[in-house]
């Protein structure tokens, strides 16, 4: 019985997403609204969406010397990948979230970085895949955000990585061209 809660809750979250995915009223949203600095969109998606709580979130950038820190469009698909890897990392941080972007003049990186356990050898050889979650079950937890996530990113032409820190903790790279943004 609660498989079936959790399917259907599962089924409602996709919906919703694909509701705003729509792509006729994509188009039109972002036609309306103006480029913002990509720093923006995190902070938003940090401080509005996700909550900041007892997580001490970090943002550091570095990029091209003559390009300047990107704007991008508020596309749906950015930014529910971004608040589903950013949710991601925050439920396993102990204590802190750690952001670094990094821009060319082709592409935007964005390293997601958390101070929790990392991905174990198991869930890493299966990241991004729908039903992989270390906590299988737990709170509801399948796996679904980060196979969301990286879909997401995927539609759009980019491309996501998972591994862990050197320094431990889980790290998820994305990259994605600057002309879909």
């Amino acid at each position: 019985y609660e498989d079936i809660q959790l399917l259907r809750a599962e089924i409602e979250r996709c919906r919703v997403i694909l509701s705003e995915l729509d792509v006729v009223q994509g188009r039109r949203a972002i036609a309306e609204e103006p480029p913002v600095p990509v720093t923006l969109i995190l902070e938003e998606v940090i401080y509005q969406r996700l909550g900041s709580d007892s997580i001490n979130f970090v943002i550091t950038h570095s990029g091209a010397s003559d390009v300047e820190i990107p704007t991008v469009t508020q596309r749906p698909e950015w930014i529910h990948a971004l608040e589903n890897l950013l949710q991601n990392a925050k439920q396993f941080a102990v204590h802190e979230v750690n952001i670094h972007i990094e821009w060319s003049a082709d592409d935007i990186g964005i390293k997601i970085g958390d101070d929790g356990p990392g991905f174990s050898a198991s869930i890493l050889a299966q990241a991004g895949q729908p039903w992989n979650s270390s906590r299988r079950g737990k709170g509801g937890h399948r796996g679904l955000g980060l196979f969301i996530a990286r879909s997401l990113i995927e539609s759009i032409g980019g491309s996501v990585k998972f591994g862990n820190a050197i320094g431990g903790g889980s790290m998820v790279e994305v990259s994605v061209p600057r002309s879909v943004l």
